[in-house]
C-alpha cells in the first residue's frame, strides 16, 4: 500500500507546499508552488526568457505528484509532467491545432505505457523565445532525426531539449507523417521515456555475419516494449522496470520492478493543460510563411523535387546571418510550406538536376510572396553548383578530448583550393551564423549546418548538416550502446555493443570505460564529387570524426557503421556496398568487412584500422563514406 517510506501520504506526494526564490530581471521574487522544481541549469534559463513573470512561474515546476483511485478503487501515485515546448517560428493556428491534437493522444500513451504511473499535466507552448529553456524545441524541417538527452530533464550535465522537425520523415513515403498520427505520437513518448524516465533504447545486439562481429538493430523487431518497437504501448519487465523502479527520481511512486509485460490500457484518460504563452499567443497565419508552388514558381526543369533540399538565408550568400532549414520537398503535388519566409528573403534548392541523379544542382534565389505563393524575383533562378569535378566535403570536429559544452567546434574541408572556400556555422536554434575561420569557434550544441561560399570565377555553394547523433556522456553505462551517434536525418549510425552493460540507470562514469569519453561528430555533405563508378552515388557522403583517438581497447565493442537506403528507390536485382573515399577517390570496403541486409534495408561496415585509419590515427582526420550500386 501507498505511505511505507515513513512520510506523510500528502508530504510524499508533493501536495505540501514548497518555497523557493525565483529571480526575474535582477530582483529575488519568493515563490511558493506545489510542484517538484527542474534542476538550476533550466531554471536559470527559464529567468532569462523574455516572458511576464505569471507566465514564468508556470514553466517552474518538472511534474507535479498526485495520487488517485484507480478503476478498482485503489489509490496509486501518478507523475504529471510539465513540458515546455517552443517553436522556432511564430506557430499558425494549424501548428497548434495539430499539436494539441498530438499532446492529448501523447498523454494517454504515456499513462497506457506505465500502466498509470505517469502522463502529462501541462503543455506550455511558446515560440523562439523559449527555445534556449525547452523540453521539446520543434524546427521547420521535415528531415530531423528526433532524439533526446537521457535523464536530461533531471540531471544538469545532460540537459538538452528533445528536438524534432515538423513532422516525422517516412523515407518509404517521401513525406512527414504530423505530429497528430498514431506512429508519430509514440515517436514522441518514446523520446520522452529516455528524457524524462531515464530509460535506452533496447534495439542494438550484437551479431555474427560472415564469421565478423557487428553491432545492429535487431534483424526483427523487439516485442512488447515501447523502447524497441514503436508499434507497442508496453514495458519490458526486465529490465525497464526494473530501471524505473532503480531511479530514485520516481521512488514515491512505489514502482514495482516485476510488472506484468503485457496488460490492457488503463480505462482513465488524462487530458493535458494545453497552455499558450509568449509570440504563441498570436496564433495566427502570418505571412512568414508561404507556400512554393513547383510550376508558379519557375522551376520546373531546374532541379529534380522529388530529392531536393531547402533552405531559407537571410542575408547574401557571400555574407548570410542566418539558414533555416526546411527539410526535403514531400511527395504532394509538388508545393511546400515554406516557414519564416519573407519578402526578399534568398531560397536555396540543393539537389541534383531533373532525371539525373548523377549530376548535382545547386539554385538560388532572392524571392517576392504574392498570395501566400513564392516566386523567385523577376522569375530568375541562379545555377549556384560547384564544379561537380570537384564539390567541397565538409566534416565537423569539436576539440581533442573535448567530452561536454562549450565545445571548440572547427570545419574541415576537403578540396583542391581550400582557400576559396569561406565556411558559416549555424548551430540548429542559434539566432546567427557565425563565420569559420583557422581559429575553433566555441558552440554549445553539436547540431546544425555549414554554408560554403565560393565567389572565385563564379557563385558557388554547398551545404553539410552535423550532429553528434546522441547525448554526450548519457549512454554509458546504462545501455548497450556507449556512443550515440549518427547523423542528424538518422541515414548514418555508429553503434557499439556492449555485452557487460547489465544496469539501465544511470551511474556516474568513472571514466575508465574506453566509451566514456568518446564523442563522434557525424557530417552529411547533400552534394557529393562525381565518381567514375559507373551506378554513381545513392547516398549523400557522410563524414566520421571523433574527439579522441579510436583504439584497440574500443574493438572489444564492435564498432559498426551502418547506412540506411530507401528500398523502393532501385531495382530489386541491384545491391549495395559503402565505399570510403581515400587519396585516390572512391574505394570499396572489403567484401569481408561489410554485408547488406535488404530486410533492414541497410549495409553495415566495420569500423576498424583498415577500413576507418584516420579514425585510428595519433591526430585523428575526417573518413568519408558513400553507398554505390553494385
Amino acid at each position: 500500500m501507498p505511505g511505507q517510506h515513513g512520510k506523510s501520504e500528502a508530504n510524499k506526494a508533493g501536495l505540501e507546499r514548497s518555497t523557493f526564490t525565483l529571480s526575474k530581471n535582477g530582483q529575488p521574487i519568493p515563490i511558493r508552488w506545489f510542484g517538484e522544481r527542474r534542476h538550476a541549469k533550466q531554471r536559470a534559463k527559464i529567468e532569462q526568457a523574455a516572458l511576464p513573470l505569471t507566465e514564468t512561474i508556470k514553466l517552474l515546476a518538472k511534474y507535479e505528484r498526485v495520487i488517485y483511485l484507480a478503476t478498482d478503487n485503489t489509490p496509486k501515485y501518478c507523475c504529471l509532467f510539465n513540458v515546455i515546448v517552443a517553436f522556432a517560428w511564430q506557430p499558425s493556428t494549424s501548428d497548434l491545432e495539430q499539436l494539441r491534437d498530438a499532446c492529448d493522444s501523447a498523454a494517454q500513451i504515456l499513462f497506457d505505457v506505465t500502466d498509470g504511473s505517469m502522463s502529462f499535466n501541462s503543455f506550455i507552448i511558446g515560440g523562439p523565445e523559449l527555445l534556449d529553456c525547452a523540453d521539446i524545441q520543434i524546427f521547420p524541417s521535415n528531415r530531423l532525426y528526433p532524439r533526446a538527452w537521457v535523464n536530461g530533464l533531471h540531471i544538469e550535465l545532460k540537459y538538452q531539449p528533445i528536438r524534432i522537425g515538423r513532422g516525422y520523415w517516412r523515407k518509404s513515403q517521401r513525406a512527414a507523417d504530423p505530429w497528430d498520427k498514431e506512429l508519430s505520437v509514440k515517436v514522441l513518448v518514446h523520446e520522452w521515456l529516455h528524457y524524462a524516465g531515464g530509460l535506452k533504447d533496447a534495439y542494438v545486439e550484437q551479431e555474427d555475419h560472415q564469421d565478423q562481429q557487428y553491432a545492429l538493430p535487431h534483424a526483427s523487431a523487439a516485442t512488447q516494449t515501447l523502447m524497441a518497437n514503436l508499434e507497442e504501448t508496453e514495458l519490458v519487465q526486465h529490465p525497464e522496470w526494473e530501471a524505473l523502479a532503480a531511479n530514485s527520481i520516481f521512488d514515491w511512486l512505489d514502482i514495482v520492478a516485476e510488472q506484468h509485460p503485457v496488460g490492457p490500457a488503463p480505462s482513465e484518460h488524462p487530458t493535458p493543460i494545453f497552455d499558450l504563452v509568449g509570440s504563441a499567443t498570436a496564433h495566427r497565419r502570418l505571412t512568414s510563411e508561404a507556400l512554393l508552388r513547383w510550376d508558379t514558381a519557375g522551376l520546373s526543369g531546374q532541379i529534380d523535387p522529388d530529392h531536393c533540399w531547402a533552405f531559407v538565408v537571410i542575408g547574401d550568400l557571400s555574407n548570410p546571418t542566418q539558414l533555416i532549414a526546411q527539410g526535403s520537398f514531400e511527395n504532394l503535388l509538388h508545393k511546400y510550406r515554406i516557414i519564416d519566409v519573407r519578402d526578399g528573403d534568398g531560397l536555396l534548392l540543393v539537389g541534383h538536376a531533373p532525371d539525373d541523379p548523377g549530376t548535382p544542382k545547386v539554385v538560388y534565389a532572392t524571392v517576392a510572396i504574392q498570395h501566400g505563393s513564392i516566386l523567385a524575383r523577376d522569375r530568375q533562378w541562379l545555377d549556384v553548383t560547384p564544379n561537380p569535378q570537384s564539390i567541397p566535403l565538409v566534416a565537423v570536429a569539436i576539440g581533442h578530448q573535448q567530452i561536454s559544452a562549450p565545445y571548440d567546434l572547427s570545419v574541415h574541408i576537403a578540396h583542391p583550393q581550400r582557400d576559396q572556400w569561406q565556411a558559416t556555422l549555424f548551430p540548429l536554434g542559434a539566432a546567427q551564423g557565425t563565420g569559420i575561420g583557422n581559429s575553433p569557434t566555441s558552440v554549445d550544441l553539436l547540431d546544425g549546418h555549414v554554408l560554403l561560399y565560393s565567389g572565385v570565377g563564379r557563385q558557388q555553394v554547398a551545404i553539410a548538416n552535423y550532429s553528434i547523433g546522441g547525448s554526450p556522456g548519457a549512454a554509458y553505462p546504462g545501455g548497450p550502446n556507449p556512443v550515440p551517434a549518427g547523423s542528424s536525418d538518422g541515414n548514418a549510425m555508429i553503434f557499439f555493443y556492449d555485452q557487460q552493460a547489465t544496469t539501465w540507470y544511470d551511474a556516474p562514469e568513472n571514466g575508465q570505460h574506453p566509451a566514456s569519453s568518446l564523442r563522434i561528430i557525424t557530417t552529411t555533405n547533400i552534394l557529393i564529387p562525381n565518381s567514375s563508378i559507373e551506378q554513381g552515388a545513392r547516398s549523400y557522403a557522410f563524414a566520421l570524426v571523433p574527439n579522441a583517438t579510436l583504439t584497440d581497447a574500443i574493438m572489444p565493442y564492435y564498432p559498426t557503421l551502418v547506412l540506411y537506403y530507401d528500398r523502393l528507390a532501385i531495382p530489386s536485382e541491384h545491391t549495395y556496398a559503402i565505399y570510403r573515399r581515400g587519396s585516390n577517390g572512391w574505394i570499396p570496403i572489403p567484401g569481408d568487412q561489410q554485408f547488406e541486409d535488404p530486410e533492414r534495408a541497410l549495409v553495415a561496415a566495420q569500423i576498424n584500422h583498415h577500413t576507418a585509419p584516420g579514425l585510428f590515427a595519433a591526430e585523428p582526420s575526417p573518413e568519408y563514406y558513400c553507398l554505390f550500386l553494385t
